[in-house]
């Protein structure tokens, strides 16, 4: 039996409808909906007070047998001469079963009684004699006297609606007994509407046609599954019989819904359509500006319409739906998507035009079709807007080389101005970031320059130009030329976006990091446009990463950006943020919390990925596996990683940071820690022009294991050139461990703290913990070792920090003794807690002195509320 989720204020409400004298309760709602669940529960609980509980299931072939589904509480060998003669022979058999207890009488559905059963209920609540807790299912007719029970007996009517999204996935997980992947909760909750019946039969079929699989502890959907046989005829005893007219209307709009009320009103006819609403099949639904949509009722009903509607129908509807979409006069980008669709599927000609349409659009809304519109518009003529479409399909999809060459093919053949500065744009974007081919990048600009002899042109190119001379040259060094640029009052929005987020990155690279990101706007719309949209998303990425100025912030965003772009959808956009989002919780030591969102990273990844997302991922999959102690999983990993980087290029520092540490953490999984520190040193002097990444790549060579005073004037050298607050507390951290100073690693460990990077900031109390062991300073040590244990609680498979002098039975609370310290740090006496725990003051008394030794206090009010042992 699956458990009861999200249901406690409908128990409550039955709790408390029974306990204010009402005569029962009537549950009612939709097939599947969970009446029956519900009623059990409120039965159990009955029977768990006391309560003799009867429970009975009526069924239609029952319904007619007198008093059919009350059948096992009919007198053995009674022959009554009536119903009433049976009816008290029943009322007596209750009565004398239940003795002195309440007796309570559960009914499932109800509707189907037979009308002796139905009197008999009645006849239960009517006098008293019972509490009645019945469901009946919502569009079927009841028996008289069971609507009586609601309208004139006492009873209390509740009706039951479909779990909401949160719940219901909920539900699932707990049944499954690992999370849910974004795409496979979105799904479940889709396709099911809230009706647990459906979840059931859904969840079923999916895992066993491995359509639904556990992956590093989460659920991920491989694929679509198809609903099973059992669903099907669920869906289709729901749907019941249709006219041709109501058929033909459903096919409809199972292909193309929504469609506005006027275009269905057209295509079905009005009483068609009123009749399918009647019947619950179709829903009409307004919008905020008063217009109105209509959609199938329940998303299952569109796979069995599917599934039976013959080829030819098809065919001819999908004909007719994209000349009423064609006509619409605002169409979204899935509308030109679809019109492309069902024109192909009809083996009808698409439109040059539409075919350019459908491919932007499918671009834009992460159509998995690879570029298949700007494939059909290339063989049809369309020209070089068509190569620049189909170069950008294989560069969301990671194939750079694929999308330059798509585009070397078109060099040339441009004749619009205009247009020559988009191609130029994507083009060198796909060389210098896809392919890290710098100087051909600008090889080709200067090529550009040739193509017209305008001022105006020679100025277009210049401004494209000059990022790309700022990545080639030392940081800051064309700084004052892209500010000088960035006054004219003459530049395009796309132009002047251009520029400012080349200035950004180039001051950033240079270490004015919260310089960059203020120069940088919100996170641009999602779904994104193009690649300046990409580029400004990773800026924002990296720099909010590196500079550790407002993590919390980036989280928050992140978060929101993932979901919009998973809906959506724009699989690139949502793997880089989902990517982020695992950053900045192992960062906090939010380790299963990390893993959750790499899951989410990894899933999107694979469909689109031109921001590299995906190896960000890889990398801290090694670090979390690493950070939990299972090396084992970090060793594989770091494989994993590794196997993926091979042979492709990475000319984003962020990204090859990431790659660095992720290999660097795997050689520690391997117990190499020398080999993993020289390598953390050896690219570390590659980063020497980009301060953040070279700060970043030092400290982590000495979180393994490399001296401190090693690192900490090189260190101190780059907090001086760089603005970011996690470079400066890299420098503090590695500085106070070099000189042993305990109360200056407490600072830095603050200082971490301060910007959401507990995990770094539990390390740093730790070395201060060892700090004032050496220096035979106990108390102070075990303080500080409680702040580290604070710092990073285990709850998040964090696994306890070694600290060098300091006993580790002497620091860590038994589960008594942090128990007792939760109570004392909200305020609780001695007394107080013993009576709590049912133990004697002198217990509670000893346990508390001896967890205020291991934490290193003299008085009860300094303790602070303790993580879960």
């Amino acid at each position: 039996m699956w458990p009861l989720i999200g249901r406690d204020r409908e128990l409550g409400l039955i709790r408390e409808a029974l306990d204010a004298g009402a005569s029962g309760v009537l549950i009612g709602g939709s097939a599947g909906v969970g009446k029956t669940r519900i009623a059990r529960q409120a039965l159990d609980d009955s029977a768990a007070a006391g309560a003799f509980v009867a429970r009975v299931r009526a069924t239609r072939s029952s319904v007619g047998i007198p008093l059919g589904a009350f059948g096992a509480y009919v007198p053995a060998g009674a022959q009554p001469a009536n119903d009433a003669g049976q009816i008290q022979g029943v009322i007596a058999t209750l009565r004398a079963q239940a003795g002195e207890r309440e007796l309570m009488v559960g009914v499932d559905d109800a509707q189907l009684l037979d009308p002796a059963s139905a009197t008999l209920l009645l006849h239960l609540a009517e006098h008293a004699i019972a509490s009645v807790v019945a469901t009946v299912r919502a569009g079927e007719p009841c028996p008289d006297a069971v609507t009586e029970l609601w309208k004139d007996a006492g009873c209390a009517f509740l009706e039951l609606e479909p779990l909401g999204d949160e719940q219901l996935a909920e539900l699932v997980e707990a049944v499954l007994g690992s999370p849910l992947q974004h795409d496979a909760r979105q799904w479940i909750v889709q396709r099911s509407h809230g009706n647990i019946l459906y979840t059931r039969q859904l969840i079923v079929h999916a895992i066993e046609s491995d359509a639904l699989v556990c992956e590093d502890g989460f659920w991920r959907l491989v694929r679509q599954p198809s609903a099973s046989y059992s669903l099907r005829e669920l869906i289709a005893a729901r749907i019941g019989e249709l006219s041709d007219g109501e058929r033909s209307g459903l096919e409809l709009l199972t292909i193309a819904e929504p469609l506005m009320l006027t275009e269905a009103t057209t295509l079905i006819g009005s009483d068609t359509l009123s009749e399918l609403e009647t019947k619950h099949l179709v829903i009409v639904r307004g919008d905020q500006d008063g217009a109105s949509e209509v959609r199938i009722a329940e998303p299952l009903y569109s796979e069995l319409i599917t599934a039976e509607m013959p080829v030819s129908r098809g065919r001819q509807h999908r004909v007719r739906l994209a000349e009423l979409v064609n006509a619409r006069p605002d169409q979204s980008p899935s509308d030109r998507v679809r019109v492309a669709l069902w024109l192909t599927a009809a083996a009808e000609a698409v439109p040059v035009e539409t075919l350019l349409e459908a491919a932007r659009a499918a671009n834009l809304a992460g159509f998995q079709g690879e570029g298949r519109f700007a494939r059909q518009a290339i063989d049809a003529g369309a020209g070089v807007e068509a190569n620049m479409l189909l170069a950008l399909a294989h560069s969301v999809y990671n194939r750079p080389q694929e999308a330059e060459r798509v585009l070397a093919e078109a060099e040339g053949t441009v004749q619009d101005p205009r247009l020559a500065g988009e191609y130029l744009r994507q083009r060198a974007t796909v060389l210098q970031w896809g392919l890290g081919r710098t100087d051909d990048t600008i090889a080709l600009l200067d090529r550009a320059l040739a193509w017209w002899p305008d001022e105006q042109w020679h100025q277009q190119v210049a401004i494209l130009r000059l990022p790309f001379l700022a990545l080639r040259d030392p940081p800051a060094a064309h700084a004052s030329e892209l500010e000088q640029l960035l006054t004219r009052g003459t530049l395009t929005d796309d132009a002047r976006r251009w520029l400012r987020w080349a200035l950004a990155a180039d001051r950033f690279w240079a270490g004015s990091a919260c310089d960059a990101r203020a120069i940088l706007p919100e996170i641009p719309q999602i779904p994104f446009r193009g690649e300046l949209e990409f580029l400004e998303f990773a800026a924002i990425s990296s720099i909010g990463l590196g500079s550790g100025a407002d993590l919390p912030g980036l989280e928050h965003d992140m978060r929101v950006a993932f979901y919009r772009a998973a809906d959506v959808p724009d699989p690139a956009a949502a793997a880089l943020a989902g990517a982020t989002v695992a950053a900045t919780s192992y960062l906090a030591g939010r380790f299963l919390d990390c893993r959750r969102w790499l899951s989410e990273a990894l899933s999107e990844s694979q469909r689109q990925d031109p921001l590299a997302a995906r190896m960000i991922a890889r990398a801290l999959q090694v670090a979390v596996a690493f950070s939990i102690g299972d090396h084992r999983a970090a060793s594989a990993a770091a494989r994993t990683l590794d196997s993926e980087v091979s042979g492709a290029h990475f000319a984003q520092p962020a990204i090859a940071a990431w790659i660095t540490r992720g290999r660097a953490w795997g050689l520690l999984a391997d117990a190499q820690p020398t080999k993993a520190q020289s390598f953390l040193l050896d690219t570390a002097e590659a980063f020497g022009r980009t301060p953040v990444f070279e700060a970043e790549l030092l400290y982590e060579a000495m979180r393994a294991g490399r001296p401190a005073r090693e690192l900490a004037p090189a260190l101190q050298v780059l907090a001086g050139r760089s603005d970011a607050p996690l470079t400066s507390a890299y420098a503090e951290h590695v500085s106070a461990r070099a000189g042993g100073d305990g109360l200056a690693l407490l600072h830095a460990a603050d200082a971490f703290a301060a910007l959401g990077a507990n995990r770094y900031a539990s390390e740093a109390a730790a070395h201060a913990s060892a700090a004032f062991a050496s220096e035979g300073r106990q108390d102070t040590a075990r303080r500080a070792a409680a702040r580290s244990r604070e710092l990073q609680p285990i709850e998040q498979g964090a696994q306890p920090l070694s600290i060098e002098g300091v006993d580790r039975d002497a620091i860590d609370l038994t589960p008594r003794e942090a128990q007792m310290v939760e109570l004392a740090s909200r305020g609780l006496t001695n007394a107080e807690i013993a009576e709590t725990l049912v133990l004697s003051s002198r217990t509670v008394e000893t346990h508390i002195y001896r967890a205020m030794r291991k934490l290193g206090v003299n008085d009860r009010r300094e303790f602070r509320p303790m993580p879960a042992n």
